[in-house]
């Protein structure tokens, strides 16, 4: 990827994860990008190429932060994670998760690594001798959405106190 895609990419992200991908014109990326509007279009042939293009960059790490939860021995260790990955904010340029959030609010969410994170929700509830390892995964799998979502358009209240309820909780 070029300088210029990336610049693009970064751009985008944060326009996009702060303002909506509505609410966002191909022009304004362009001037903050400092690149030409058919620059874009041509590298990413329109606004959703644009978007696909963030979350796949975004899905990369976050491929990358499962496989990291997934190899830890401990079960219980496993599932804090999940726990607290959901009431993680984004971190400097990092803006998949917010958009991914915001996209899901407005009912556009595409195909993500939910089925990783239940996934794993389930092989540890497993492990954990749960009596329905798949139901509780399921149960806790969606609160975790559902926190997530609030955590990343800046709606949840008192994060720091829900956060200890759910780990008191599973943990």
């Amino acid at each position: 990827m070029t300088a210029k895609q990336t610049r693009i990419l970064n751009v985008a992200s944060t326009l996009f994860a702060n303002h909506g991908v509505d609410g966002v014109s191909t022009a304004r990326i362009a001037r903050e990008a400092e690149v030409s509007e058919g620059l874009i279009f041509r590298h990413f042939r329109n606004k959703q190429g644009l978007v696909d293009a963030i979350l796949q960059a975004g899905s990369t790490a976050e491929d990358e932060r499962l496989a990291k939860i997934a190899s830890m021995p401990e079960a219980g260790a496993q599932i804090e994670a999940l726990i607290r990955l959901a009431f993680a904010k984004p971190k400097g340029e990092d803006h998949h998760r917010k958009l991914r959030a915001h996209l899901s609010a407005v009912g556009q969410q595409p195909a993500s690594d939910d089925g990783q994170r239940r996934d794993l929700l389930v092989k540890a509830f497993r492990k954990l001798g749960y009596e329905d390892p798949s139901l509780e995964a399921s149960f806790l799998h969606h609160a975790l959405a559902g926190i997530e979502q609030a955590v990343q358009s800046g709606s949840v209240r008192q994060a720091k106190k829900l956060l200890g309820f759910v780990l008191a909780m599973y943990t």
